[in-house]
C-alpha cells in the first residue's frame, strides 16, 4: 500500500475516533445525573473509540516497521534493548516490572529495527501480566548451527493456546485486552528482514518467544 495513502487514511481517521471520544466526555461531564445504564453506554463509546484508536496505532506501527529501508551492519543487541527499555521506562515504572537480563551478542543486523522488537515484545510482557508485577527475563544463547537464539519470558498470562501461525498473522490477538495484535506481526517481518525468525516456545507460566537470529562469521 502507498505510504502517503496509508498516512493520510490513519489521519482521518484518528480525526472522528477523536471527535467521537471526546463527545462522550463532554455528555458525561454535562449531564446533572446519569443513570447506570447511560453511564455504562457511554463507557462502551469510549472504549470502542480508544480501542479503534489502538488499532489504527498499530497498523501505523507495522506499516513502518515493513518499510522501513533495512540498513545491516554491525550491532550490539544490548543497546537496541537499551534503547527499547528507555522508550518504555514510565510504562515498566507503573506496572512494576522488572527486567533480568545477560549479556547480549554482536549480529549483522538493523539497530532501529531491533530496537522496535524489544520494544514490541517487552510492551506485550507489561500488556498481558497477571495479577503479579511483570517479571521479564532476557537471555542468549548459541544455537546449532549458525544461530543465536534470543529467549524472552515472562511471568503473565500466557498465550492461551493460540496457534502460532495465527499469533505473528497482524491482528491477531492472543486475548481481548487492549491492543491492535499488531506486535508479534510486526517483531515476525524484523526477525525475517534479519534472515532470523521468531517463535513461540512453550512453557508452563507465562509467555516466552525465541528470536533467531544468524550468528557472525568468523571473518566479521
Amino acid at each position: 500500500m502507498d505510504p502517503d495513502f496509508l498516512d493520510a487514511l490513519i489521519h482521518d481517521l484518528k480525526g472522528p475516533i477523536g471527535r467521537i471520544a471526546m463527545l462522550g466526555d463532554l455528555i458525561r461531564r454535562r449531564a446533572v445525573a446519569l443513570d447506570s445504564e447511560t453511564q455504562l453506554l457511554l463507557q462502551h463509546v469510549a472504549d470502542s473509540a480508544e480501542s479503534a484508536n489502538n488499532v489504527l496505532e498499530g497498523v501505523r506501527r507495522y506499516a513502518e516497521a515493513t518499510q522501513r529501508r533495512f540498513r545491516g551492519e554491525r550491532i550490539e543487541l544490548s543497546i537496541a534493548l537499551d534503547t527499547a527499555l528507555k522508550r518504555l521506562n514510565s510504562r515498566l515504572m507503573q506496572s512494576k516490572a522488572r527486567v533480568i537480563r545477560e549479556p547480549l551478542p554482536e549480529i549483522d543486523g538493523d539497530l532501529d529495527q531491533m530496537t522496535i522488537l524489544f520494544e514490541e515484545l517487552i510492551a506485550n510482557a507489561v500488556r498481558f501480566r497477571s495479577e503479579e508485577a511483570p517479571i521479564i527475563e532476557i537471555k542468549a544463547a548459541a544455537a546449532e548451527p549458525d544461530s543465536w537464539r534470543i529467549s524472552i519470558h515472562d511471568n503473565g498470562t500466557g498465550l492461551n493456546g493460540i496457534p502460532e501461525q495465527r499469533l505473528f498473522r497482524p491482528f491477531g490477538k492472543a486475548s481481548n485486552r487492549a491492543g491492535a495484535g499488531m506486535g508479534l506481526a510486526i517483531c515476525d517481518r524484523i526477525a525475517k528482514a534479519h534472515h532470523g525468525r521468531i517463535l513461540a516456545a512453550p512453557c508452563a507460566t507465562g509467555a516466552e518467544f525465541h528470536l533467531l537470529v544468524p550468528r557472525l562469521s568468523a571473518s566479521e
